[in-house]
């Protein structure tokens, strides 16, 4: 844990004094689930917490039918039983609805929420932080790539929302996840109601080759909005990460240290 009082320029200014937990970004899945290898490796560079999910198409395989079977499910809650903090990413286009697109009819937002709902009350107790989506803005989890609607994903947000916090009231909603700041996708769902749907937002701002700390200097972070109308509000920045990629090997197995 390392605390530490960026200065954030802009708007407003203000210190801020934060806990920041060193994690990563896991992409895993299909049978490569993770491994206690992979916790040992967690405890060597003294990573707290990581970053995963398993998609929407996923868990959904048959219209309104729900089962988690990758390999990825026993890891999480092994890494969490020795005191690893998951960040669960619900994501993805599912090939059930809406064309496989963005969920943009109400049938598939209700059906993602469904979702959302099952994996949190298989994980309650568990995983107490859910990010909504991937990087929507730039169309990330959609073939193709479209640029994704801000209205629309503050629609699916207030579902997912209320549906989360229906399983457990504790939990954390993470919104955003955007690629980069963006100030205008952000200004967008804001102003939508999305404040009133959301925990925390998240920004991945992308700042290597420089120091990852630079992310939380970035004059450009939301958190000098003039426009917010709740009286607290958090901004966690992923994505930071070092130029390179810190590599492990034990067992024939390699561990990237990403993003942290």
């Amino acid at each position: 844990m390392l605390p530490w009082r960026p200065k954030f320029e802009g708007k407003l200014t203000a210190t801020i004094t934060a806990t920041v937990d060193v994690g990563v970004t896991e992409h895993l899945g299909g049978t490569n689930g993770g491994s206690q290898s992979l916790i040992d490796f967690y405890n060597e560079v003294g990573i707290r917490a990581f970053r995963t999910g398993i998609a929407w198409s996923e868990v959904e395989v048959t219209k309104g039918q729900y089962a988690i079977t990758t390999a990825l499910d026993a890891f999480i809650l092994q890494a969490r039983s020795v005191g690893k903090e998951p960040l669960f990413i619900l994501c993805c286009a599912n090939q059930l609805y809406d064309g496989g697109g963005f969920p943009v009819s109400a049938a598939a937002q209700d059906a993602f929420a469904q979702y959302a709902t099952f994996i949190a009350r298989h994980y309650k107790g568990a995983v107490m932080r859910y990010e909504v989506w991937n990087e929507w803005d730039i169309g990330l989890g959609v073939p193709g790539h479209p640029l994704g609607d801000p209205i629309v994903y503050t629609s699916l947000l207030q579902k997912v929302y209320r549906a989360l916090k229906a399983v457990d009231p504790n939990i954390t909603v993470i919104a955003g996840a955007t690629s980069g700041r963006d100030l205008v996708f952000a200004d967008t769902v804001f102003k939508n109601g999305g404040l009133t749907a959301m925990d925390v937002w998240s920004a991945h701002p992308y700042v290597y080759p420089d120091p990852p700390e630079n992310a939380m200097l970035d004059g450009g972070s939301i958190a000098n909005g003039s426009y917010y109308s709740r009286d607290f509000f958090a901004e966690w920045c992923t994505h930071q990460r070092y130029r390179g990629v810190r590599q492990h090997q034990r067992s024939g197995e390699r561990h990237d240290a990403r993003d942290c």
